[in-house]
């Protein structure tokens, strides 16, 4: 409802209060919006918003209330205590909504207001419209702590003052969108760095290896020279699959499912392992007595996860340290271990391992913390899990478990509980 100026003594008028005109109003407003277009974070333009109404219209408090799912959401409040209080979808802020009007409420006694704005002692609410280009977006509420009135040209000023800050909001969103999609592909970019790097250092390992010995070859040339093919077809996969723009989102679309041998694929990461870690010894538990032990995967994603964690055991463990890799099934649940006997991981950082551009405080070694970011994000896919259990000075064990693939070809989808509790001890009785 438009309310026409009361000059009563009752009543405290902008114009007498702040000397303000229409065009000082118009000046507040063009000042406001000079602030509103300077780059922000989408929280920082909805404070500075509330900032700038707040002194337009001399509020105590102020709160940005947006269209979301089908219902006005208060998304940011100078006043916390405000968030216990909804919009009614048959009050005056769903009425500003839908009709783009700007309006003023006096509170009474008689009308009982909300308890919350009895508590603030709000005298009047100023409801302005955000909306742009005749697009509905959302409503700004102000509380006042005195009565006040305004002419139809002010009330008009104000709705102006909701379309530049619909425009603001709209502006930070698309800002904050854009930089976002600009981090995705900055991790993309990194991760085909790191993905790439691992092969890339298997394959010079074996050049050097053929040139140390290329006058004395002997019938090891043959399974050296099938080393240097499978790595390069790596490559090859890889560079596809980084060149595929689905994978920019890090999604499953570009995933080859098949019925893997994981014993298959542990034997490959560990003879990479072996070239690129000479000094560190890994011991082999399979406590399944069988050749195979299939599960349903990407195989050069899963080879991906192994890849990292041996990798990860060998740059955080001693040289010539032990590490031991152990096989085993529970229930229908595949589930290996993979432990080393390095420095540990101190038990504040463990929850963090996992995620994006994670490195250790004490980390010095080169580096973008991707590593187990992406192992996570491949045995999430694989409906897997894994956990991460550490010692300061005794070593780090990482947990995995996937679904067995079945002969009837269906996995079981049932998985083994591995969350951080500490594993037993290694069976050493187990052969391969």
């Amino acid at each position: 409802m438009r309310i026409k100026r009361n000059p009563s003594k009752n009543h405290v008028n902008l114009h007498s209060k702040n000397y303000l005109g229409n065009q000082d109003m118009l000046r507040r407003i063009n000042d406001a919006a000079a602030l509103f277009f300077v780059p922000l974070e989408v929280a920082e333009t909805y404070q500075k918003i509330v900032e700038q109404a707040k002194l337009l219209v001399n509020a105590a408090h102020g709160s940005v209330i947006l269209w979301q799912n089908n219902e006005l959401n208060r998304i940011y409040t100078s006043e916390p205590i405000l968030n216990r209080v909804k919009p009614r979808k048959k009050g005056r802020t769903y009425e500003a909504f839908y009709k783009k009007k700007a309006s003023i409420h006096y509170v009474q006694e008689k009308d009982e207001p909300h308890p919350t704005l009895r508590s603030l002692n709000i005298k009047t609410v100023v409801y302005i419209p955000l909306s742009y280009y005749g697009v509905k977006t959302g409503v700004i509420n102000m509380l006042c702590p005195d009565h006040q009135t305004y002419t139809d040209e002010e009330l008009d000023l104000l709705e102006l003052f909701g379309t530049f800050a619909s425009l603001a909001i709209r502006k930070a969103q698309s800002y904050s969108e854009a930089r976002n999609l600009f981090e995705n592909q900055k991790l993309y970019l990194s991760l085909a760095s790191h993905e790439l790097k691992t092969p890339l250092t298997a394959l010079y390992t074996f050049v050097q290896l053929f040139e140390d010995n290329a006058k004395n070859l002997d019938n090891r040339s043959d399974k050296l020279f099938q080393r240097i093919k499978d790595e390069t077809v790596r490559i090859n996969v890889l560079v596809d699959e980084f060149l595929d723009p689905h994978n920019t989102e890090l999604d499953t679309n570009g995933y080859k499912w098949k019925a893997c041998n994981f014993k298959e694929l542990v034997k490959r990461a560990i003879a990479d392992f072996k070239t690129i870690f000479p000094a560190h010894d890994v011991i082999i538990r399979d406590n399944t007595k069988s050749q195979y032990l299939f599960v349903w995967g990407d195989e050069n994603k899963l080879l991906q996860v192994i890849n990292n964690l041996l990798n990860n055991a060998g740059k955080y463990s001693f040289s010539g340290s032990r590490i031991t890799f152990l096989i085993d099934v529970s229930e229908d649940s595949l589930r290996c271990a993979i432990k080393d006997r390095g420095k540990g991981i101190p038990q504040s950082e463990l929850k963090s391992v996992f995620s994006k551009f994670y490195r250790g405080k004490d980390q010095k070694k080169m580096g973008m913390g991707l590593g187990l970011y992406l192992v996570k994000k491949i045995i999430d896919a694989h409906s897997g899990t894994i956990s991460v259990y550490s010692k300061i000075d005794s070593g780090t064990i990482f947990r995995i478990s996937l679904p067995i693939y079945n002969h009837d070809g269906k996995t079981t989808g049932r998985r083994f509980n591995v969350r951080n509790q500490e594993p037993g001890p290694i069976p050493s009785n187990s052969s391969i």
